[in-house]
């Protein structure tokens, strides 16, 4: 984030409290967000696994995205892939 804030010309701090207005939420929760969004896009096509989907948004571990997944969606990456490959068949 220091790299961020250096390349538009604010302090951390700063681009933070700017980014929390506008968003409403902080800059790492935005890109949580988009992670787990990707992976949901991931698991929807089928074509990956959970394992894969984690790896492929940047989780190093699968047992914190898992948890982190189900926070934010109320339901796990296997159930969500389960269910999105039963509704495709």
């Amino acid at each position: 984030m220091a790299e961020l804030a250096r390349s538009v010309g604010m302090c951390r701090t700063k681009l933070y409290d700017c980014f929390r207005v506008v968003y409403g939420i902080t800059p790492f929760d935005y890109l949580r967000n988009k992670r787990l969004e990707t992976a949901v896009k991931l698991l929807n096509e089928g074509k990956t696994n959970v394992t894969q989907a984690s790896y492929a948004v940047g989780y190093a571990s699968i047992s914190h995205f898992s948890k982190t997944f189900k926070e934010h969606f109320g339901f796990s990456p296997g159930k969500h892939l389960k269910d999105s490959l039963t509704l495709t068949k």
